[in-house]
């Protein structure tokens, strides 16, 4: 009888025909005055007497007392019956929600009508937590099968997941390689092309872009055409913008030329890249002009640039006379891969080893790169991919933007 009164009060509590059974003792416990009061209740409308320990627990002048404990309950409700009862309960559940053809009911109303699951709980009388595990019970038992295709022909959808996946990035596009017998600076121009489409994609009206230096962000520009419906970002050099030798691939240009590109705007950073003495360089950062640049990069969302590597032939640093051939040779001698924002790295991307060169950078400082939310890295060819990986690991860069040559050489390594 003891059942039956819980059954209803239970029942009357949650408004469902199918009961959570695996709640139930925590609903006693949590509602146990009330309990006390229906039992009584229904008791009393059947000239029942309830006692507890031969002890009437009716108080004459209040209708019932407060003084039962919780422990007492589990005399007063035959726990031994309660025990059961739950059990037989867990049973029938288990064995209603793993009816097949209900399984298959709740797959069709989700995945062919696109009912919500709280819809479905409704329509079929069950719990959502019950809904939820059918669905997971129509994948693992062929109910349900979902392929993703591919109605675009989207070339390297495939390879972009797997470098995703084994890399941990937030995204990965990746572009045609050129010819073998193409020049880096075609290679770079293909890869530039796919980061415009990027670019057009992800930024948004008020986003603060932090961008770098080099001839590989000078061929996107060149990639770029002015947009039809600007994006109004602002675009803030990361590195010092002043050089002596090919300004086109300095951060002011590719800055202003961004913003001109986009229809936003750029300021300013008037600093040498690298500086001779780091004493200089920490003299010169405490200026208010420059302090007012470097403010902003606390609200850079997106930062892209280039990832470079030391060797002779096409690195930025040399094109800009900021190091020698003889220099980069020793970095490589000290297990140099990459470098980014001219600071460079080994293949584990640790800077430790060079931090007498890379401390001398002005600029935004490594640690501070890496709490930026997108941080897009821009290479191409397979000879670069020692120096992404290198820039992944390291946690400089989340996003990459490459090409086939250098994302299959990744994904061999």
């Amino acid at each position: 009888m003891c059942a039956l009164y819980l059954h209803r009060i239970y029942r009357n509590f949650v408004n469902t025909q199918l009961l959570m059974v695996y709640n139930l003792q925590t609903f006693i416990f949590q509602n146990i005055d009330k309990i006390i009061f229906l039992v009584y209740n229904y008791d009393h409308r059947n000239h029942h007497r309830t006692t507890y320990n031969n002890t009437d627990i009716l108080d004459k002048n209040n209708f019932f007392t407060f003084q039962i404990t919780r422990d007492h309950y589990l005399q007063l409700f035959n726990y031994r019956y309660i025990d059961n009862f739950i059990y037989q309960k867990e049973a029938t559940m288990k064995k209603f929600i793993d009816d097949p053809r209900l399984i298959f009911k709740c797959c069709s109303l989700y995945y062919d009508d696109q009912l919500s699951q709280q819809d479905i709980s409704e329509h079929l009388g069950v719990s959502r937590p019950s809904v939820s595990r059918m669905l997971k019970l129509g994948k693992e038992q062929g109910f349900v099968k979902i392929e993703v295709t591919n109605p675009y022909n989207i070339k390297f959808g495939k390879l972009e997941r797997e470098l995703e996946k084994k890399y941990g990035l937030l995204e990965a596009a990746i572009a045609d390689s050129s010819p073998v017998e193409a020049t880096n600076e075609r290679i770079s121009l293909s890869v530039s092309k796919e980061t415009v489409n990027f670019l057009i994609r992800t930024l948004e009206d008020g986003d603060v872009v932090g961008v770098s230096m080099g001839m590989t962000l000078q061929n996107v520009l060149r990639a770029a055409r002015q947009l039809e419906e600007p994006i109004r970002c602002k675009f803030v050099p990361i590195l010092g913008g002043l050089g002596v030798s090919r300004l086109d691939i300095h951060s002011n240009y590719i800055a202003s030329e961004f913003a001109r590109l986009f229809g936003g705007d750029c300021v300013q950073f008037f600093s040498p890249a690298i500086f001779s003495d780091v004493n200089v360089l920490e003299g010169f950062l405490k200026e208010e002009s420059v302090q007012s640049v470097l403010r902003l990069y606390r609200s850079i969302s997106t930062i892209i640039m280039g990832i470079g590597i030391p060797q002779r032939g096409g690195s930025t640093l040399m094109e800009t006379g900021y190091v020698s051939g003889e220099t980069l040779d020793k970095f490589v001698e000290a297990g140099a891969v990459g470098d980014i924002l001219l600071q460079f790295y080994d293949q584990d991307g640790h800077c430790d080893q060079f931090m007498s060169f890379n401390r001398r950078v002005a600029g935004m400082p490594i640690e501070q790169l890496k709490k930026v939310q997108k941080r897009i890295g821009i290479a191409g060819g397979a000879g670069k991919a020692l120096a992404v990986r290198g820039a992944i690991r390291g946690g400089f860069i989340n996003t990459l933007v490459t090409d086939f040559d250098c994302a299959t050489a990744l994904l061999a390594l």
